[in-house]
């Protein structure tokens, strides 16, 4: 090439990027791609960035958040999609990426993956639980029925409320019960519904539809209004092989509306069939205790004697046991006198003087001989005294002092101070007992060293 003879065609590098971006949007403007989302990453920015890989190459990929809120399923690591987008290049770097318009799961609807991953979160944190089911009220007073007013499924619930309660109070609370707006008015229905607290049962209800139409009640804000709900609610919507969130997080889900409705309220009918059963049991059951307790009652009246009678029987008795006492009380007093005189016969006056006298000698030689007893034990009593006395004496406090010792005690307290612990602190009063006098000191100086 001759440099020289010819001019140079030099790019800057913006001028090169711009060209290349030019050339990608006319061979690229819009098309298809399918991969596999790797290195996926959601910024406080709102925007998603991702990589698209197979198995042999990568190209990165962006969803702006205004194309963001149009997604029916979350994109995550592993999920192979099918986009529609274009071609772009990012100057700052000098890399392209992908930018798409719209992207959805390959081989699996995004509702249905939608519905998959609403499913599983709200699992894990445990609103399908059992143990945050609430017991329907066996006959409620008045029900709340949220769904269309005009729904063939209403129809079919009122036929059935009139069929088995007809005096049953209904509540109708209109919503939309497909497209965008009954996400939202689903909701708000319940929460105001609990507000009001004016019913005892909620039935969310609608007919059968397109998995699409049932889509509203696979919200994830509709399936937490149901399990904060404080009134009881029982989902009946569509058919029976139709299942939805709101059908898991509910207390009871109902195959249909029509079901829905007979799981709400009993039949009158057999409710007063059941009632008349039972009464006629009860009557039965009363009858046969009746009768049972007749029974026992006279054979007790037939063991039970005439209370007079009884009187009479009593009666005698006391009559008889008063003639036998009377008997024995004059036989004990002719007994008795009969001793006393035996007694005067005997007691003579002589045998009575001879009787003193000899008591009299009998009382003098016993106190002749209490006198001698009673001096000897004091006499022995006063050598034991002594003895101890002497002894006690001896181990008192009072020789220990005659043999130059002393007691040393608390002034106040009377204290005695046994050994340099107990002293009181500098500057506090003791007292001093010698043998022949006490002494009061102050305490100047404590030292702790053995004689």
């Amino acid at each position: 090439m001759n440099t020289t003879s010819e001019k140079k065609n030099i790019f800057t590098v913006s001028e090169l990027t711009k060209s290349i971006n030019n050339t990608l949007d006319k061979y690229f403007a819009f098309f298809w791609i399918t991969g596999e989302i790797s290195n996926f990453a959601s910024p406080s920015s709102g925007h998603l960035y991702f990589s698209l890989k197979d198995s042999t190459a990568l190209i990165n990929a962006v969803i702006f958040k205004n194309q963001k809120k149009h997604l029916k399923f979350k994109p995550e690591n592993g999920l192979q999609v099918v986009g529609f987008g274009r071609i772009s290049i990012y100057p700052p770097r000098g890399s392209y990426q992908i930018i798409f318009e719209y992207i959805e799961p390959k081989g699996l609807g995004s509702l249905q993956l939608m519905f998959e991953q609403t499913k599983n979160r709200l699992k894990k944190e445990g609103l399908f639980d059992e143990k945050y089911k609430q017991r329907l009220p066996f006959l409620p007073q008045k029900i709340t029925i949220v769904t269309s007013p005009t729904g063939a499924a209403l129809q079919d619930m009122l036929k059935i409320f009139r069929q088995r309660y007809e005096n049953l109070e209904i509540e109708i609370f209109p919503v939309v019960v497909q497209g965008q707006k009954a996400e939202k008015e689903i909701a708000e229905a319940i929460k105001n519904i609990n507000f009001t607290k004016n019913t005892d049962l909620i039935i969310i209800a609608r007919g059968g539809g397109s998995f699409e139409d049932l889509m509203p009640f696979n919200s994830e804000k509709v399936a937490r209004a149901v399990f904060n709900s404080d009134i009881p609610v029982i989902s009946g919507i569509g058919h029976e092989t139709d299942y939805t969130i709101t059908d898991f997080v509910s207390d009871l889900r109902a195959p249909t509306p029509t079901a829905a409705a007979e799981y709400a309220i009993p039949n009158k009918k057999d409710l007063i069939s059941t009632l008349s059963t039972y009464e006629k049991r009860l009557e039965f059951i009363i009858k046969n205790l009746f009768d049972s307790k007749k029974d026992i009652l006279n054979q007790k009246l037939k063991k039970l004697k005439n209370p007079y009678d009884k009187i009479s029987e009593q009666r005698i008795s006391l009559d008889l046991k008063t003639e036998k006492l009377i008997k024995e009380i004059e036989k004990f007093i002719c007994i008795k006198k009969e001793n006393n005189n035996n007694a005067k016969k005997i007691l003579s006056h002589k045998k009575i003087e001879d009787l003193k006298i000899s008591n009299r000698r009998h009382y003098e030689a016993t106190v002749k001989r209490l006198c001698l007893a009673y001096s000897n034990f004091l006499k022995t009593k006063r050598l034991n005294y002594e003895k101890i006395f002497s002894k006690f004496y001896e181990l008192g406090p009072y020789t220990t002092l005659k043999r130059g010792y002393s007691i040393i005690r608390e002034l106040e307290s009377k204290k005695v101070l046994r050994s340099i612990n107990d002293f009181p602190s500098k500057g506090e009063k003791i007292e001093i007992i010698l043998n022949d006098g006490m002494v009061n000191c102050l305490v100047e100086k404590i030292r702790k060293e053995r004689i």
